[in-house]
């Protein structure tokens, strides 16, 4: 019986749910928006190519009371479709919202680094030329091309500080990893190869060393990340100026070139499922990041993981 007075609360975010839905494979069949809940029809192709329907209720309240959850399984076997409840909190017959997300690899904040024009705008930006049917300047829309390619990555919405904070001393842009880690990234817009000079990384040490004092008792910092077209050193002497990095600040810095970050994308729209799998602490464990780490470890994790049957 619903409960008088109750003050009903709409989920976090039906778009993040249906573009997460998307990425992860599902068909979107359409969707119903109720005064407290919301009904997405979906259904995701098993492997041997077969359509399952499912009927997605998603509300902001704790659970859903017994009038409203009757009639959302009624709703689901007229349809024939399976039903499953999502609420702010976890419960006996219903996910949480972070449980939801979590099952499908991470929730999918922007569809920009889904878009097929993602590699070509971001290796354009990075060499600090603007992409085409793009405005601005080139090494802020980088910046932000960045951004969107690593939340796709790790399923959680970046921390975006450079650009919108200019002026200040601080690195670019905060992200999470699914395990819960924070890695600080500095993106490098330039026509030629960034040169990765204790010199040029100078500030970024300076950010990190104080953006570790605050997280202290928090979140952990396991890290930072350069981004570039090119670099000017060779994955040896990348992996020695990252090795003076984390003797000054006691975290390694890693270097990603835009090419690979864009690779990584890609293999992830292909098995956004597998996010929350990687080894992330392991593809940014200091010195230049191979072309093939993330591919690597989506070979280890379908050779190694163990599956219902």
């Amino acid at each position: 019986m619903q409960q008088e007075g109750r003050q009903h609360e709409l989920p976090p975010s039906v778009a993040s749910a249906v573009r997460t839905l998307i990425a992860s494979g599902f068909e979107i069949d359409g969707s119903e928006r109720s005064p407290t809940y919301i009904e997405i029809k979906c259904s995701l192709r098993d492997r041997w190519g077969v359509p399952i329907p499912y009927l997605i209720s998603l509300t902001g309240d704790r659970e859903f009371d017994g009038e409203e959850a009757a009639a959302i399984r009624e709703s689901a076997e007229s349809q024939n479709r399976i039903p499953i409840f999502v609420c702010a909190q976890t419960g006996v017959d219903h996910l949480s919202w972070a449980e939801f997300t979590d099952s499908l690899g991470g929730v999918v904040p922007s569809w920009i680094a889904l878009n097929d024009d993602y590699r070509p705008s971001l290796i354009t930006a990075s060499k600090n030329e603007v992409p085409e049917d793009s405005r601005g300047e080139a090494w802020f829309i980088f910046e932000n091309l960045v951004a969107d390619g690593f939340e796709f990555l790790f399923g959680k919405r970046a921390l975006r500080l450079g650009g919108a904070k200019r002026g200040k001393p601080v690195s670019d842009v905060h992200v999470q990893t699914p395990a819960g880690e924070v890695i600080v990234l500095d993106s490098k817009a330039t026509r030629s190869r960034f040169d990765a000079t204790v010199a040029a990384l100078r500030p970024l040490m300076d950010y990190v060393r104080n953006q570790r004092i605050r997280q202290q008792g928090a979140i952990p910092l396991i890290g930072a990340a350069v981004v570039a077209p090119e670099f000017q050193q060779n994955s040896s002497a990348l992996a020695e100026a990252s090795l003076a990095f984390n003797s000054e600040v006691h975290v390694p810095v890693s270097f990603l070139k835009a090419d690979v970050l864009a690779d990584s994308v890609e293999l992830m729209r292909d098995s956004p499922n597998l996010r929350s799998a990687i080894r992330w602490h392991q593809v940014f464990k200091g010195g230049l990041v191979a072309d093939s780490a993330v591919a690597n470890e989506i070979q280890s994790i379908n050779d190694e993981r163990v599956t219902r049957g």
